[in-house]
C-alpha cells in the first residue's frame, strides 16, 4: 500500500511532525543497500525506504544507508557529531488569530563554511507542504 493511502502511517506521520523529537535512522537492507537482490521484494524495500525518509524529514532527522557492515560505526559517529554540533531555532507567530496557516521561514548562513544540514517539514494532511 502506498504511504499516502495508509491511514496508520499518516497518523504516525502527523504525530512525528508535531513532536519535538528528531528521528535518525541507520537503514540496512533497503533497495539502496540490499543484503541480496530479490526482484520480488524490491517494491516493498522501496516503500520501506520511502517511509523512513518521510519520517526523518518530517522530524528534522536524517537517514543514512550503509553499503557494508563496517560502515555502520562511522555513520553512527557522523550522526552523533551532527547531534552534538546542532542548534535549535524557534519561532513564535505574531498572528494572534491562530488560524492554522503556515509561514515559510528561511534560514541563511553568513559564514559560508557552515552548512545547514537539517530541516523540518510542516505536515498538513499527511503531506509535507513547506520547509522550515
Amino acid at each position: 500500500m502506498d504511504s499516502v493511502d495508509d491511514r496508520d502511517f499518516q497518523k504516525l506521520l502527523r504525530s512525528v511532525g508535531g513532536s519535538d523529537v528528531g528521528f535518525y535512522f541507520v537503514a540496512v537492507n533497503t533497495d539502496l543497500n540490499p543484503d541480496e537482490f530479490n526482484t520480488e521484494e524490491i517494491y516493498n524495500k522501496q516503500q520501506l525506504r520511502s517511509r523512513i525518509e518521510v519520517l526523518a524529514s518530517a522530524s528534522g532527522g536524517r537517514v543514512v544507508f550503509p553499503k557494508k557492515p563496517d560502515e555502520v560505526v562511522k555513520l553512527y559517529e557522523q550522526l552523533a557529531h551532527d547531534l552534538g554540533t546542532s542548534y535549535s531555532l524557534g519561532y513564535v507567530p505574531t498572528n494572534v488569530a491562530r488560524d492554522g496557516t503556515y509561514r515559510k521561514i528561511e534560514v541563511r548562513l553568513r559564514d559560508r563554511s557552515l552548512r545547514l544540514r537539517q530541516s523540518r517539514k510542516a505536515i498538513r494532511l499527511g503531506r509535507c507542504v513547506h520547509d522550515f
